[in-house]
């Protein structure tokens, strides 16, 4: 992970240019701030704090962590499932060039995020790495999925001399992988980020960093791919607040061979520190940013459509016991989305709609321990909307209570797709009872459920194989509690990855395939000992990797032993001559 922060920031060096106008940048003085709720693990009647409410400048989106750990308590097991949040901002309101508030940033560790009780519960559980690892506050206009962007760390390290070489590694790539959301353009091409900043390391050395990536929806390949950025690293110590600016460049500009292209949507990232060499404390003060568009720009007016493509992976992000936070993507921008929400059972024909314009839903004043159904759909124009997508979810109970046997069936709570390729998807789900069994049914985008056959399963897993690439399913689950004894059903929308990879325009840069099972097979997968690959093409080498991108093992043979490795999830890099082949895992 720590790479991930070092590499994104690479320099251009490019030339300014004249600019005009500006584009909006929410809260671009960061004079609002929002509050967020803390969290805490109850047993019986003590409550243990994992970390206390915090702050955060509204309209700006953080990373997150997600822990799912089960630590043991003065003899209880305790599970602590959470988004941790990764950041430590605030709003300065003495030490300002302008207006009442500016934003502060610092590089921390953990033991400065998290309660003291906590850390020491959870010291022995996590690698000690991360205990010591002093991370990067990140701050973005678009949330960035880290672990989707951990398989392309390795490429971006071999081809990072070069801006040309290094945006070679999108090429082709589907950057709603990595990267969600961002400031809408409306035909208006970024030109010149300017504002104040000043930076304090916290011993000497350290230095902050801003990115802005451009990107633009693909109709024909129905990716939304990379067409410019600007980055600078030139944020080092300075005591009173000083001006910079950084040059918006399209892909054109830095590759000549790549088509000329302007952007729909720009994130732009805040690092408190951008290198490799970060300082717990150093901080990075910002104020009055200011995104100029450029002079020759004519706004366009996109066509209108005549259909309206439906949510895809709608799913619950975090549930505690009086709010719930719910996200989803879409193959297009719709102009905004509606939502409707209640008690499980809600009659989506009836229910009053509120309309919002962001792909992301936080309900609150929710009753503890209550099952609710929300429904959410996209709406392209006055008239045009999609069909409605569902998801049913239970927000957390104030007190531990021991469940009865049940004379109803409860709903499956967060399904949601946990992996994804050109022929597969996993799906997973959990309950807020523990039913016999569960039953599913899956087909194409539309298909009627009622005529479908139910097929049983006996976890709350499901891998579909055998998948069409490129191609949108529906998938309904439901629980099984007795013999006659059912939930309503749920469903999720996704759609698998295209089977041709991109190659890119440059034949001297690496390109980056995600292989299909007929490409590549690699068995038995979960194992506990050696692991096996068996492919069409010759392989030289294999490399495991953890989920923080360290290289922990590699062997030039065709099978390697695992189990000297503790349980979790690895990442698989296979080299076939020049060509990195990465299997997601």
């Amino acid at each position: 992970m720590k790479k991930i922060f070092t590499l994104l920031l690479i320099t251009f060096g490019l030339l300014a240019m004249q600019a005009q106008n500006t584009i909006n940048i929410p809260n671009n003085s960061f004079e609002n701030w929002q509050s967020h709720q803390g969290y805490s693990v109850s047993v019986l009647f003590i409550s243990l704090p994992v970390f206390s409410s915090f702050s955060s400048p509204a309209d700006w989106d953080y990373l997150s962590y997600p822990v799912n750990e089960t630590v043991s308590f003065s003899g209880f097991n305790l599970n602590v499932n959470t988004n941790l949040p990764l950041l430590k901002a605030s709003a300065q309101t003495s030490d300002v060039p302008d207006g009442s508030n500016a934003l502060k940033i610092q590089s921390f560790m953990l033991s400065d995020v998290i309660s003291s009780t906590a850390y020491s519960l959870v010291g022995s559980y996590v690698d000690q790495e991360l205990m010591t690892m002093v991370f990067p506050t990140v701050l973005a206009t678009g949330q960035i999925n880290l672990d989707n962007f951990l398989p392309l760390m390795n490429s971006i390290i071999d081809n990072i001399s070069s801006p040309a070489q290094l945006f070679n590694v999108f090429s082709g790539e589907d950057v709603n992988q990595y990267f969600s959301g961002g400031l809408p353009l409306n035909g208006e091409v970024p030109g010149t980020l300017t504002g104040y900043y000043k930076y304090t390391s916290a011993t000497s050395g350290d230095n902050g960093g801003i990115m802005m990536l451009g990107t633009k929806y693909n109709a024909t390949t129905h990716h939304r791919e990379v067409v410019g950025g600007g980055y600078s690293l030139a944020f080092t110590d300075t005591n009173s607040y000083v001006p910079f600016s950084i040059d918006y460049h399209s892909l054109h500009e830095i590759i000549p061979s790549a088509p000329e292209s302007d952007p729909d949507t720009l994130v732009l990232m805040l690092f408190s520190s951008a290198n490799n060499h970060r300082q717990q404390g150093s901080a990075f003060y910002l104020d009055n940013l200011v995104l100029n568009a450029q002079t020759d720009t004519i706004p366009v007016t996109p066509e209108e459509p005549d259909t309206c493509s439906a949510i895809l992976n709608l799913a619950v992000a975090n549930v505690d016991t009086t709010s719930a936070t719910l996200t989803w993507n879409n193959l297009e921008l719709p102009a905004n989305w509606q939502y409707a929400y209640g008690p499980t059972g809600l009659d989506i024909n009836t229910a009053a709609t509120v309309v919002l314009y962001d792909s992301t839903i936080t309900l609150t004043d929710l009753q503890p321990g209550t099952q609710y159904d929300c429904y959410v759909r996209s709406q392209c124009n006055d008239t045009l909307f999609s069909n409605w997508s569902m998801v049913t979810f239970q927000t957390d109970t104030l007190i531990p209570v021991i469940p009865e046997e049940p004379d109803t069936c409860g709903a499956i709570l967060n399904l949601a797709v946990v992996s994804l390729d050109t022929m597969n998807a996993t799906l997973a789900w959990n309950n807020a009872e523990f039913p016999e069994n569960w039953q599913y049914a899956y087909g194409p985008a539309g298909f009627a459920l009622e005529s479908a056959t139910p097929t049983n399963i006996y976890d709350s897993t499901i891998t579909l194989t055998d998948l069409q690439p490129g191609t949108q399913y529906d998938c309904y689950v439901r629980s099984q509690c007795n013999d006659t004894l059912f939930s309503n059903w749920s469903m999720v929308t996704f759609q698998t990855d295209t089977l041709v990879p991109h190659i890119p325009d440059n034949p001297d840069t690496l390109g980056i395939e995600v292989l299909s099972q007929k490409d590549l097979k690699v068995f038995p997968n979960p194992t506990s000992d050696v692991i096996h690959c068996s492919a069409t093409f010759p392989i030289e080498r294999i490399a495991i990797f953890d989920v923080f991108g360290r290289k922990i093992m590699e062997t030039d043979e065709d099978s390697i032993n695992l189990s000297g490795l503790a349980k979790g999830l690895y990442i698989l890099e296979i080299n076939h001559n020049i060509q990195r082949k990465i299997e997601k895992r």
